[in-house]
């Protein structure tokens, strides 16, 4: 009744009951049960040279990942439940489903997330099948990961009005990014170093830029972002302000190390473009009304802006 364990930085209450032996040959769990704030994992079965395992997830708060995979620029939220079983005797030898409710990324609530696994022990692959939503779904993909020591990945995703709001913290010079993306992405390459290829297009696209105190929408005219490699690009995108209806275009580029060390370099081109919509309280160095002809480039970090 007082035995613990640490998990992704919390205290699991190991239940009565459960039992874990280890030997020379095995590591054996009988209904081991982990209990944290109303969550519960559950062990099954035998490891070692005949494989049997069983885990399930219930009420599982998928913020411990966070934790796990330390990546600042992807946070992901919501409820896991289901099981996954691992059984060499098998085929395949790894099979489950998981579904997460209410699942988040980046703190935008996208639905309700389906997980189906399936090992594949002739080329020592996992494939992942996932979707968000059941009829109109935002996001279907499949992922391929390659369990034989080079860490391969392969994935093909589909998106259907999916929200860009998420990736709002890959450009904080902008804020209250909104739209909707339809289009498709390949990713391929190593799960820490892997490169994206496709199209998509942004519908009713608008987006804030706080240092200057300015509005943009699309207007109606259509946003593709390329993802070429390493780098998202925007070519010649026409937008237009909400407060005076001037008009600019927008040629960028997004630059990333599978989502880590971002650099991004945007570059607005206008004869007449409202940029500057501040007082004094916003900030002291410069503030007022103004209207851009030529061009503004804004370029850096996350960490580090230039204008």
């Amino acid at each position: 009744d007082n035995s613990f364990v640490t998990l992704v930085n919390n205290v699991w209450r190991i239940d009565s009951g459960s039992e874990l032996a280890i030997n020379t040959q095995n590591i054996t769990f009988k209904n081991l049960s982990l209990n944290f704030d109303n969550q519960l994992v559950v062990v099954d079965g035998v490891l070692g040279k005949d494989v049997k395992i069983s885990c399930s997830f219930d009420n599982f708060n998928v913020d411990h990942f966070n934790d796990i995979s330390n990546n600042k620029y992807l946070n992901y939220g919501g409820i896991l439940n289901g099981g996954i079983i691992i059984d060499k005797s098998l085929s395949p030898m790894l099979s489950g489903d998981f579904k997460i409710n209410q699942f988040k990324l980046n703190n935008t609530l996208l639905g309700d997330l389906y997980l189906h696994n399936i090992y594949n022990p002739s080329n020592d692959t996992l494939f992942t099948q996932a979707i968000i939503g059941e009829n109109e779904s935002l996001i279907r993909f499949n992922f391929d990961y390659s369990l034989d020591g080079t860490r391969g990945i392969n994935s093909n995703i589909v998106l259907n009005k999916f929200p860009v709001e998420p990736l709002g913290v890959f450009i904080n010079s902008f804020a209250d990014l909104k739209g909707s993306s339809s289009g498709n992405i390949k990713i391929d390459g190593l799960i820490d170093d892997y490169k994206l290829n496709g199209v998509t297009l942004v519908t009713d696209f608008s987006f804030k830029i706080p240092y200057l105190g300015t509005h943009y929408s699309n207007n109606n005219d259509s946003l593709f972002i390329n993802f070429n490699d390493s780098s998202m690009i925007i070519d010649d995108f026409l937008f237009k302000d909400k407060k005076h209806n001037t008009s600019g275009i927008i040629n960028a580029e997004i630059k990333h190390q599978s989502f880590k060390d971002i650099l991004y370099e945007v570059n607005i081109n206008s004869d007449s473009l409202f940029v500057l919509n501040t007082d004094k309280y916003d900030n002291q160095i410069y503030y007022g009304n103004g209207f851009l002809g030529g061009d503004l480039l804004i370029k850096g970090s996350t960490e580090n802006i230039q204008l």
